[in-house]
C-alpha cells in the first residue's frame, strides 16, 4: 500500500512541476513568500485570468472585496 501510495505522490509532484513552469506560475513565484506549490493552488484557483475583467472581479472573487452585511434596515455593529 505505501508503494502505491508512493507512485501516486511521486505522480502529484510531476504535475506540480509542470504546472510550476507555466508563465503565469513564474511570475507568481516572483511574489515574496509564493513558491512553487502557492502558485500552483493559486492558478488552479483562478483558472484562466481572462475571465475576469475588470481586475476588481478577481479581487471580490478571492473574497478581497469587503461588502456590507445588513439585513433590512439593521447593521451590524
Amino acid at each position: 500500500m505505501i508503494a502505491a501510495l508512493d507512485d501516486q505522490i511521486t505522480g502529484y509532484d510531476a504535475d506540480v512541476k509542470r504546472v510550476a513552469r507555466h508563465p503565469d506560475a513564474q511570475r507568481l513565484q516572483t511574489i515574496p513568500g509564493i513558491g512553487v506549490l502557492g502558485a500552483a493552488l493559486r492558478l488552479s484557483e483562478i483558472g484562466t485570468i481572462t475571465r475576469f475583467h475588470p481586475p476588481h472581479e478577481l479581487a471580490a472573487y478571492a473574497g478581497l472585496v469587503p461588502s456590507p452585511r445588513s439585513s433590512g434596515d439593521k447593521a451590524p455593529t
